[in-house]
């Protein structure tokens, strides 16, 4: 029959694990966001290895909270997006590194979450569109309120969508994902924007359309993995898109022209014979 003293040491070590468990749970994304505020070109290595220091591929259970987090910061400062994602791509390598086949990556996480960030933009949509008819039939007063209360919420919503989609854009040129998603992306708002005839979704295609450029330019701070031959030229689907833009850049709005204009511009630059 084990000691009592033994027994107590048992005791100990049982309570022992869920309390540090709880401690990296609260502690570790509160160093993290305390890491990404400070983070800056000048002082990316150190902050790397902080980050390297925190030993995430130990503690799978906060990778959902980590991922909400640099997401939530890349989508609402989008000109510190690259330095974000780039600081990701460091961390998924080290990922790599202890690996666990049963274990949840940050890279999954990531990808799943901007994927419902991304299927759901379309719905909220929805549901300010309804709302504004719903107002409509309200007394003057309160529609006149009502009406700009939704505006600001749909503009909000917007501005946060564009950030989803230079997220997107950069994890591509991250290598953290691949052109099939982008494919998908973009033909996504495509068929929202022949749905819905709102010119923004053009301004979402033109924004990644650009954004994703730079990879095959390369011009990103990160290299573009030779691993990687499908991010070596444009594809059909890629191709397809820019044409589509210039067949109906005239219908549209002079901002949403320029914009297509100025991208045209662009990929004649670089010699990409979409047009």
């Amino acid at each position: 029959m084990p000691s009592i003293s033994m027994r107590k040491s048992s005791i100990f070590l049982l309570f022992d694990r869920p309390c540090s468990a709880a401690k990296v749970l609260i502690e570790t994304p509160k160093k993290m966001r305390f890491l990404l505020n400070r983070i800056s070109l000048p002082n990316f290595e150190e902050m790397e290895q902080e980050l390297k220091n925190l030993e995430l591929h130990n503690y799978p259970w906060i990778l959902p909270t980590i991922a909400d987090l640099l997401i939530e910061k890349c989508v609402m400062e989008p000109h510190f997006c690259p330095i974000y994602c780039h600081l990701l791509h460091k961390q998924l390598e080290i990922e790599k590194e202890f690996l666990i086949c049963s274990q949840k990556t940050l890279r999954r996480l990531v990808i799943r979450k901007c994927q419902f960030m991304f299927d759901t933009e379309n719905i909220i949509e929805q549901d300010y569109g309804n709302d504004v008819k719903v107002i409509e039939e309200v007394e003057e007063e309160k529609e006149l309120w009502n009406v700009s209360t939704v505006y600001v919420l749909t503009r909000k919503d917007k501005k946060r969508f564009l950030g989803i989609v230079r997220l997107i854009s950069q994890l591509f040129c991250h290598g953290i994902i691949g052109m099939k998603i982008i494919d998908w992306c973009l033909v996504e708002l495509l068929s929202r924007y022949r749905n819905t005839s709102n010119e923004v979704y053009l301004e979402y295609i033109v924004q990644m359309v650009q954004n994703v450029d730079l990879a095959y330019s390369g011009v990103q701070q990160s290299k573009v993995s030779e691993k990687e031959p499908q991010r070596a030229v444009p594809n059909r689907t890629f191709k397809a898109i820019c044409l589509y833009l210039t067949k109906v850049k005239h219908n549209h709005s002079k901002r949403i022209r320029f914009m297509i204009m100025n991208l045209e511009e662009h990929l004649q630059a670089r010699q990409i014979h979409t047009y």
